[in-house]
């Protein structure tokens, strides 16, 4: 998958 995909992966990951 594209980086945007991880980015918001890592971003939900510190909101968690």
């Amino acid at each position: 998958n594209f980086p945007l995909d991880l980015a918001i992966v890592e971003v939900s990951s510190t909101n968690g």
